[in-house]
């Protein structure tokens, strides 16, 4: 039995962020149902931005069912918070009925200020009714204005990510259970940057813990770009912006981040070097490759309180199973297991 969150969890898997998300309300709620139904000990919603995100256009996903790899830049397609306060309500309602911690997960939206709008999301997601939030430093696929590039990813910004922190507690109070997503950093070795910027990011909990429940690990591994074997990309996303001339180009864009069993050991090491460095019980929350109740199992020997996964639930659909049906045989497969 696994603990998050004040619950106890059977099954410590279910569809990490992105899975249960959209414009669909109907769709959102069924899969919720769905899921809660099943043996899976937890569902995410969202991320859910300020406001509302069509996403990006073009193919935005792709699996490779051979290798392990996925790539997408689908870029939080939803309906915006202040749109799915309802939804939110009811979703939490589903949940207490099947006793489940349900997260909602929040990002910044493309070019936002987080210190200001992540405070005002958080407040209002929590009155909405909502038990547990995930605050999602992570996300690494909004087209920037140009078209080609890429709004920063926050959790590379360790000062602003505690600027954040601290902004959203001060309006949300230091009682609730909130949670942050950070994107991967694969190493701690003494010159790489994305490690010593985590290792900021871990040090400033560690001296502060309060208002902080834990951490979610990782985001897709960013600047991916899948080339199949006729030369051609696994992903095209549609941009626009504007030539020298002020009239409007379409751009094409083909990097994404890379999820899927491929980078499950990375994920397993990662997992690994943070539960030693963390302080203070933080709950961790484990993803990234995970298609398999033994790799559920494996995060969990770890130091995960619970294990999610994505892709799993996605190429599972497209075959024809539910999410409730993907999780019941993970979840088959982690009693087998443990």
């Amino acid at each position: 039995m696994s603990e998050f969150a004040g619950y106890e969890i059977e099954v410590p898997f279910g569809p990490g962020p992105g899975t249960i998300n959209g414009l669909d309300e109907d769709r959102i709620l069924h899969n919720l149902v769905d899921v809660f139904s099943s043996p899976a000990g937890f569902a995410y919603y969202g991320s859910l931005t300020p406001l509302r995100s069509e996403g990006n256009s073009g193919t935005t996903y792709f699996h490779d069912p051979t290798t392990g790899k996925t790539i997408n830049a689908m870029a939080l397609p939803n309906r915006g918070v202040q749109d799915s306060l309802q939804t939110i309500t009811e979703a939490q309602k589903i949940a207490d009925e099947y006793g489940k911690p349900l997260i909602i997960s929040i990002s910044p939206g493309k070019g936002d200020d987080p210190s200001k709008s992540m405070p005002q999301a958080a407040h209002d997601v929590l009155q909405a009714g909502a038990k547990v939030i995930e605050i999602n430093y992570s996300c690494p696929n909004k087209l920037s204005a140009d078209g080609e590039g890429r709004d920063p990813i926050l959790s590379y910004d360790p000062d602003m990510v505690v600027a954040t922190r601290e902004k959203i507690l001060d309006t949300i109070g230091y009682d609730q259970i909130m949670i942050e997503k950070l994107a991967p950093f694969l190493a701690f070795a003494p010159r790489n940057r994305r490690g010593i910027e985590m290792l900021a990011i871990i040090d400033s909990l560690n001296r502060n813990p309060r208002g902080v429940a834990g951490l979610a690990l990782s985001n897709t591994i960013m600047g991916h770009d899948l080339i199949l074997e006729d030369g051609s990309h696994g992903l095209d996303i549609v941009g626009k912006r504007l030539d020298e001339q002020g009239k409007e180009e379409i751009t094409h864009s083909h990097v994404g981040g890379l999820s899927g069993r491929f980078v499950a050991p990375m994920m397993r090491e990662e997992l690994r070097q943070i539960h030693g460095k963390l302080e203070h019980g933080f709950e961790l929350v484990s993803a990234g490759g995970i298609d398999s109740g033994r790799e559920v199992a494996e995060r969990i020997r770890l130091g995960a309180s619970i294990a999610c996964g994505v892709t799993v639930f996605w190429e599972g659909e497209k075959a024809g199973r539910s999410y409730g049906a993907t999780a019941r045989n993970i979840a088959q497969e982690y009693a087998e297991v443990v």
